[in-house]
């Protein structure tokens, strides 16, 4: 089933899709990205692992327990010999059972990401005799049903994992579209998990023929990194210099993010970083950011001190930005004085403010209590202006105070103006009343009463 890999496609962060058919046929694209989406997030953990299932150790027979010998045998007169017990014969299962299972559990999920993986799940029992089968059965039904493509892309998968030649010799010739184009991602997938070479030399005639771009547009060489994932973890050597070969820097640096995926996912960081100091000055700020970026995710310690043991340069400073950025994702609480010490100071203050900007869009109580053991400062004032930008939607009262802290008197009136701007026209009373109860100057006052009385006059009974 489809593996995907698809990087920077993003879709809607809510968990449950609950919309009307019709709605769904109109979102169908959407669909498409969150179910490769899906896909990706599914096969990558089996790929990482190295596709080890629990039910294959499930028949180990246990080891007797320390210090305890084994029974002793028993002499053939004692032993009870009992009728003979026919083996059970697994019960084949067809392509239609499976995929009304699996429609039944997508059905039964409203299309969450859980009901969504179940059927994924039931779509792995097809295999090579019957996978053609699904096909078919596919084919037959009405393609206006929402759970059809979603079905559809999961087979398709699946019979790339099984056949990738036959897949995508199916996919050319009979889908047209965007069904074509997300089949085709999908099938890449897959397919460059058990023969990235095979995958690599379809990319290679496909795009010296423009094919590839009449099919995707401008998403064609987005493929490059699914399949130089698969040449990574097979032969990072020779994926290495293939990558090196290619012409196109849009492909590059497709390429070397698939590369960056492999090798961080092995433990060959710093034996990637070390190879990118033959390239140009470009290519290596580009492999080097895009290793960082997988290593910050997986090792943020290790790969911040490898950065600082950089020379300093313009490339380093921008780096630093790239790491701590990533950092601040996940570990927030670590990544921000790592970035307060060694960002640039040229512009260390924004670097500071798009940090507590990401913070703040996940956990702004935790982003605002941080700041709160801070000294005055521009940097300082700088977090607190897009901490107040970032919490405004949600409590812009809390935002208007933060706002009113900030100590430089320009960018404290220009932050305040901007807040109170937003809450006046949602809340305009409240927004008004609170202007009261400030200590600003008059003349900043009467400022912010004219951005609020608009709002006042078109909400009085």
């Amino acid at each position: 089933m489809g593996l995907g890999y698809l990087v920077d496609r993003v879709c809607s962060g809510k968990s449950v899709y609950y919309l009307s058919m019709p709605k769904l046929r109109v979102f169908f694209p959407v669909m498409l990205l969150w179910v490769a989406t899906l896909l990706a997030a599914y096969f990558w953990g089996a790929y990482r692992d190295g596709g080890i299932e629990k039910d294959s150790v499930t028949g180990a027979r246990p080891l007797p327990a320390a210090g305890k010998p084994e029974p002793a045998f028993m002499s053939p007169e004692k032993i009870e010999v009992s009728a003979p017990v026919e083996p059970e014969v697994p019960e084949k299962v067809g392509a239609g059972r499976i995929l009304a299972d699996a429609r039944e559990k997508l059905r039964s999920g409203l299309f969450s990401q859980k009901g969504i993986l179940r059927a994924f799940n039931s779509i792995q029992q097809l295999n090579v005799a019957n996978v053609r089968d699904a096909v078919q059965e596919l084919e037959s039904l009405d393609a206006r049903d929402p759970d059809h493509e979603v079905l559809f892309l999961a087979v398709m998968g699946r019979w790339a994992e099984l056949d990738g030649d036959s897949a995508m010799n199916y996919a050319e010739g009979k889908l047209s579209g965007d069904l074509r184009a997300a089949v085709i991602e999908n099938v890449v997938g897959s397919w460059s998990e058990g023969n990235p070479e095979a995958v690599l030399k379809w990319y290679q005639r496909r795009y010296l023929t423009g094919q590839l771009a009449s099919w995707l547009g401008n998403s064609a060489p987005k493929l490059l990194t699914p399949i130089y994932l698969g040449l990574g973890h097979s032969d990072p050597e020779a994926a290495f210099s293939s990558m090196v070969a290619i012409q196109d820097e849009e492909g590059f640096r497709y390429a070397v993010d698939g590369m960056a995926m492999a090798l961080v996912g092995l433990g060959k960081s710093e034996q990637l970083l070390r190879r990118t100091g033959g390239l140009s000055s470009a290519r290596q700020e580009v492999a080097r950011g895009r290793v960082l970026k997988h290593w910050s995710r997986l090792s943020p310690d290790a790969a911040a001190a490898w950065l600082l043991r950089m020379k300093a340069s313009g490339q380093r400073a921008r780096l630093i930005r790239q790491v701590g950025l990533e950092w601040v994702i996940h570990a927030p609480e670590s990544a921000l004085p790592w970035l307060l010490e060694n960002a640039p100071k040229e512009n260390r203050a924004d670097i500071f403010r798009e940090a507590i900007a990401l913070w703040a869009q996940s956990e702004p109580n935790q982003a605002a209590t941080w700041l709160r053991r801070l000294k005055p400062g521009p940097d300082t004032d700088q977090a607190i202006a897009a901490l107040a930008q970032q919490i405004v939607h949600r409590d812009p009262e809390g935002a208007f105070s933060w706002a009113s802290t900030i100590q430089s008197r320009v960018m404290r009136e220009q932050t305040v103006s901007s807040v109170f701007a937003q809450w006046a026209i949602r809340q305009p009373r409240q927004a008004a009343q609170r202007l009261e109860q400030t200590n600003f100057p008059q003349e900043q006052v009467s400022r912010l009463r004219l951005l609020v009385a608009p709002n006042l006059r078109e909400t009085a009974p």
